[in-house]
């Protein structure tokens, strides 16, 4: 990916190269900015220029040797379901599913704890603070749907932001047992 210009004229801070959490034997840059509130069209504009969000960092990867991270746009206009997301919709059909402001609560904390620990194998544990920083502590217009089976047990949690045009998907977790 080009590291395109951000959409405001703003100083980018470019951070020490780390390990890529993509892609093994790889390091990863980023240059971002700190936010403690975004307009939603502004923000907008930052990733129609490739950039992300992780709580109030908006970032944008700058990786010389590799250019492997490509948001992902889906024209909702267009989209067709193929096979595969038709099964997956059936078979899931059955699950609630209710939107509302972010919310870290107990059951939620639980959740991605169980997340991380079994699905990206950390063995320590997840910190509270640390997800609130990530993904509940956010610049931009948030909104955090919940997947709950009928029995009312929570299944997943995913936090998008808002802007007039596009709902962006920050993150996603889910119970690793089902």
């Amino acid at each position: 990916m080009i590291n395109l210009q951000p959409p405001v004229q703003i100083h980018l801070t470019q951070l020490p190269a780390t390990s890529c959490p993509y892609l093994p034997n790889q390091t990863e840059t980023i240059r971002a900015v700190m936010a403690s509130s975004i307009d939603p069209e502004v923000y907008h504009a930052f990733m129609d220029a490739g950039f992300r969000r992780s709580g109030r960092l908006i970032y944008q990867p700058a990786c010389d040797a590799c250019q492997a991270c490509v948001p992902l746009r889906v024209d909702v206009g267009r989209f067709a379901m193929s096979d595969s997301q038709k099964r997956c919709w059936r078979r899931n059909q059955d699950l609630i599913v209710t939107g509302a402001s972010p919310e870290l609560t107990d059951e939620r904390f639980d959740l991605y704890s169980r997340y991380v620990h079994q699905w990206h194998d950390r063995p320590e544990e997840a910190d509270r603070n640390t997800l609130r920083g990530f993904l509940y502590d956010s610049p931009a217009r948030t909104i955090e749907f919940s997947y709950r089976d009928p029995a009312g047990l929570l299944m997943a949690i995913g936090i998008c932001d808002l802007s007039q045009a596009a709902l962006s998907s920050v993150y996603f977790y889910f119970d690793p047992d089902h």
